[in-house]
């Protein structure tokens, strides 16, 4: 008897859910975004409004003798920061031919199951990179992402001081409100990390620690690939590894300042130069999320056959976006691939 429609999509979701924590174990960001409780999974609406604070609640009056009037004004201390939904689907296929030529169920799921998990590795791969370095444009894919200083001039951290920050996120330019919750801690080891990176990384740390969100200044680093080695280099025989678990996970991570630090190879991009070179995200959850749609975090959907040919179809689908809450509990290091 061949396979049914319902065995063969119990299946894939079983081998989707499967795919989903493998790739969230590939891609340090999604890892400590998981790890962290960085994930929210929500049930949706139009949009996503986060409050973000811009000013000072009230005044404070400071007492000498006792009998001083006090300053009873108040401020609205919030704007919402908005953001609409990324959506994004891929599809899977079968032809009849196919499922007609390889008798035996278990030659179909294993077709289906090789397309399924490449169809996932794909559309987290892509993710990651968006999330990192914009490499889809945050217009194009509806996706917001951490790497802002690209001409759309929209994500989220920007490596310049804090008084220069300009970009627009989630509708709230930086420059309107240059506040510590709404501008990143940003430092550069000006191309040379032997002589800078160290001193560098500590003052974006201090930065972050001042302002910060949450239990502990910085949850997780995400460096590039050559800034990971230097840093490493650096230590030397003073080098201290996570536990065992984590490099397990496939990943050789490092710590700084009780944070792990993790190499991805998005952060190589060919085309950044100078202080557009963003080698390390310093990365705390109480300022960023990851959210996603109920019933839409990597699922699957049937879609039955094709219109108009013997393609049997399911579809990947992804709901979600990243959401900026307190920007000066996250930084960036540049140019520090050297």
């Amino acid at each position: 008897m061949a396979i049914t429609s319902d065995v063969t999509y119990s299946t894939l979701q079983y081998i989707v859910k499967e795919a989903t924590e493998g790739l969230k174990r590939r891609h340090a960001f999604l890892d400590y975004a998981d790890k962290f409780k960085g994930i929210d999974i929500v049930d949706g609406g139009a949009r996503i409004d986060v409050p973000v604070t811009v000013q000072d609640h009230s005044s404070i009056t400071y007492h000498s003798s006792g009998f001083e009037a006090t300053t009873d004004a108040v401020n609205t201390i919030t704007q919402n920061a908005s953001y609409d939904w990324g959506f994004w689907s891929a599809p899977i296929a079968i032809s009849l031919k196919e499922k007609a030529v390889n008798r035996g169920d278990l030659a179909i799921l294993d077709i289906l199951e090789e397309r399924t998990k490449n169809a996932i590795d794909k559309m987290g791969r892509d993710l990651n990179s968006q999330i990192l370095t914009n490499s889809l444009v945050v217009g194009t894919c509806g996706v917001q992402t951490l790497y802002g200083n690209d001409a759309a001039a929209v994500g989220m951290l920007e490596s310049v001081a804090k008084a220069s920050q300009n970009n627009t996120v989630g509708g709230l330019s930086k420059s309107t409100y240059n506040v510590p919750g709404w501008t990143n801690a940003w430092a550069s080891a000006s191309g040379a990390f032997s002589t800078n990176g160290l001193g560098a990384m500590n003052s974006i740390y201090t930065q972050i620690q001042s302002v910060h969100r949450g239990a502990r200044p910085v949850d997780c680093i995400i460096a590039s690939e050559a800034s990971f080695r230097l840093y490493k280099g650096s230590l030397q025989a003073n080098e201290r590894y996570v536990d065992a678990k984590s490099l397990d996970a496939g990943r050789m991570d490092l710590m700084f300042a009780g944070a792990p630090i993790a190499p991805d190879l998005a952060l190589t991009q060919s085309s950044w130069t100078g202080d557009d070179i963003f080698s390390m995200y310093f990365i705390n959850f109480s300022g960023v999320r990851l959210k996603m749609l109920s019933g839409f975090d990597f699922s699957l959907q049937a879609t039955g056959l094709v219109d108009g040919s013997i393609v049997d179809q399911f579809r990947l689908l992804f709901g979600g976006q990243l959401v900026g809450l307190h920007l000066g509990s996250l930084g960036v290091l540049s140019n520090a691939n050297s």
